[in-house]
């Protein structure tokens, strides 16, 4: 199923904010987490088959933040690797450090199934919004 609330990618150069190193499962490849230039990764609209959610965590409400009845969207972006794992999370929109902190937590969390170009798993991405919205 393709990732909801996909939006177009900016073509700015996404800074250090929320960035983590690029994961790499122990012991694959040379050992070392390869980095990447971002410019490399394909946006989800030259796909021919989107990534999609293996396993989605949802963010967790910041307690502090549902007492005070404080709401927000933020905007992630999120670089995916040729195998669906997560190399990057860039806040492109902050809702707040205490929301953005749940959605940082809540993708690295999460794991996807890689973008396509045909046949070929690609590096990707994808931009995806999260509301925190009290009912």
């Amino acid at each position: 199923m393709p990732v909801p609330g996909s939006g177009t990618p900016g073509k700015e150069q996404p800074g250090n904010a929320g960035s983590t190193a690029p994961s790499s499962p122990a012991g694959s490849g040379s050992g070392q987490p390869q980095k990447r230039d971002k410019g490399s990764y394909q946006a989800f609209h030259r796909l021919s088959r989107l990534p999609a959610f293996k396993v989605r965590k949802e963010p967790v409400y910041p307690p502090s933040e549902r007492m005070t009845g404080n709401e927000a969207r933020v905007m992630a972006e999120i670089y995916l690797d040729e195998r669906g794992a997560v190399d990057d999370v860039v806040i492109k929109k902050s809702g707040g450090r205490l929301f953005d902190k749940a959605v940082l937590e809540a993708v690295r969390q999460s794991s996807f199934h890689p973008g396509y170009m045909g046949d070929k798993a690609m590096p990707t991405v994808i931009q995806m919004p999260f509301t925190f919205k009290l009912r």
